[in-house]
């Protein structure tokens, strides 16, 4: 599962763009709650994805839209 993450730099204006990919557990755990009819499990997908898309980028970048599912 990948997510497409955008960022912003609120200083400079500049974006960046990272694809995060969720790990082996992750998605494992995502397929459990959605199997349990659980309704947050994309939440915590998007969740999962911006936490490895951080790790990639400066602090001074900030999400500014929800990360996107890459097919």
């Amino acid at each position: 599962m990948k997510y497409r993450c955008c960022f912003l730099n609120r200083d400079t204006d500049e974006q960046k763009i990272v694809v995060a990919s969720l790990s082996a557990a992750e998605i494992k755990s995502i397929e459990d709650m959605r199997a349990a009819t659980d309704s947050a499990a994309d939440i915590h997908a998007e969740a999962y994805a911006l936490r490895h898309a951080y790790a990639e980028v400066p602090h001074n970048f900030v999400h500014y839209k929800p990360p996107q599912l890459v097919q």
